[in-house]
């Protein structure tokens, strides 16, 4: 059996410089992980508070929202248009745009008339 033990002050130097850099990348991909993961907000788990981050979502409307989802989860964005007053196509591809989803899918865009 090795002794994995430093023997040396260059060694001991070197092993904490390996943990520090480890511990560095690994910190490093939590983060990312972390901003991926944050952009999407679904509308059917998101508590108030998430909501209400949603620039021009406000507690007003973030709680017309969960009252409505209390009744029954969203089934789509224009099911979400529909029940939610003061939620029409425009702060719904607004809230889109921010990362917010109706299960798991963004808004997709109107086609323009032409």
């Amino acid at each position: 059996m090795h002794n994995l033990t430093p023997r040396s002050d260059s060694q001991r130097a070197l092993l904490h410089d390996l943990t520090a850099s480890r511990w560095r990348i690994a910190s490093g991909l939590c983060a990312m992980w972390l901003c991926a993961s944050s952009h999407a907000l679904e509308i059917n788990q998101a508590n108030a508070a998430e909501l209400d981050s949603l620039r021009g979502m406000g507690p007003a409307l973030s709680t017309k929202v969960l009252q409505a989802r209390e009744q029954r989860p969203f089934e789509s964005w224009r099911d979400v248009m529909k029940r939610v007053s003061g939620f029409g196509p425009a702060k719904a591809q607004q809230f889109s745009d921010q990362g917010l989803t109706v299960n798991g899918q963004p808004l997709k865009p109107y086609p323009s008339a032409p």
